[in-house]
């Protein structure tokens, strides 16, 4: 059985907790983003991929920011209007 100093004990549960926020946020940031897509075509129809990926090079508050906004969008220029206010990446 390998030895395994204290340091490297320390050492690889950092590693392991890392990790394991690291997983958590990429789960959560998949979440908000399929939230956003799913609300954003039930309230004004499909939005095509280069929307998608800007929404998804937003930061996470620029994220959260839009889930509320959009509640009040009519039609896909709302969005459009939106992302040229306030979707640039942070």
């Amino acid at each position: 059985m390998k030895y395994i100093s204290t340091i490297e004990q320390i050492a690889l549960a950092e590693g392991i907790e890392k990790g394991m926020t690291q997983g958590l946020e990429q789960g959560r940031a998949t979440e908000r983003i399929g939230l956003i897509m799913r609300l954003l075509e039930r309230l004004i129809g499909p939005v095509d991929a280069e929307t998608r990926e800007t929404i998804e090079r937003m930061s996470a508050n620029q994220q959260r920011q839009l889930a509320e906004d959009l509640l009040d969008f009519k039609q896909p220029s709302d969005l459009q209007t939106w992302l040229t206010l306030f979707g640039k990446s942070q």
